[in-house]
């Protein structure tokens, strides 16, 4: 007997999103408005997490396709992009539209790839300064070779001050000592609440 477990399940959900997100990426490319269907899905799971009405909409699956269909287009036609709408119209016929968040997180990656750039998750257990925000975008921007794209998150929890995720959490030999360097000058600035916890970043 086969047992799917939760790890398995985010795994088909991950790859559902990003083929989806690939599709529709090459079609927005085509038609050369990728930046704005990325801004367009954005904003679309921003008034989702803002409307809880309309996101139970999107996700129950028991309601029918034709009834979601119907709001859909009274609700985004001509808000939206021609593309966006068809799109989902898509999501709502295949009943995916509980990947939409996904989605919109794989397109964009494809979307800063195309254009040279980098998501860079960072956790710090206190709030950070503009001045080191802007340090470790630069000195992470040097260290990948790539524009980071910072998106930080305060997590409280955390043992040490300071947790990141570049990409897909895979680091080379170069950017592991860029990070070094990096974790010294935060220290040698007095920045007390990333002091403790870059080492385990890099043998992550």
């Amino acid at each position: 007997m086969t047992h799917t477990t939760t790890n398995d399940a985010h795994a088909a959900a991950d790859a559902i999103a990003v083929t989806y997100a690939r599709s529709l990426f090459d079609l927005s490319e085509e038609a050369g408005v990728a930046k704005e269907v990325g801004d367009e899905l954005e904003q679309l799971v921003a008034l989702l997490k803002a409307q809880p009405e309309l996101n139970r909409m999107f996700s129950l699956q028991s309601i029918h396709p034709t009834r979601r269909a119907a709001s859909i287009e009274a609700i985004f036609s001509g808000r939206v992009s021609d593309l966006t709408c068809r799109f989902l119209h898509v999501l709502n016929r295949k009943d995916r539209l509980g990947h939409l968040a996904a989605t919109t997180t794989a397109f964009n990656a494809l979307l800063r790839k195309k254009h040279g750039e980098v998501d860079v998750q960072v956790w710090t257990a206190a709030p950070i300064d503009q001045a080191l925000y802007d340090r470790l975008t630069e000195k992470l921007s040097a260290a990948t070779g790539r524009a980071a794209v910072l998106h930080h998150r305060v997590d409280e929890d955390l043992l040490g001050g300071l947790k990141l995720r570049i990409g897909d959490r895979q680091f080379d030999g170069s950017v592991a000592m860029q990070l070094q360097q990096l974790r010294k000058q935060l220290i040698d600035s007095g920045q007390e609440a990333a002091r403790r916890s870059m080492d385990k970043v890099i043998e992550d």
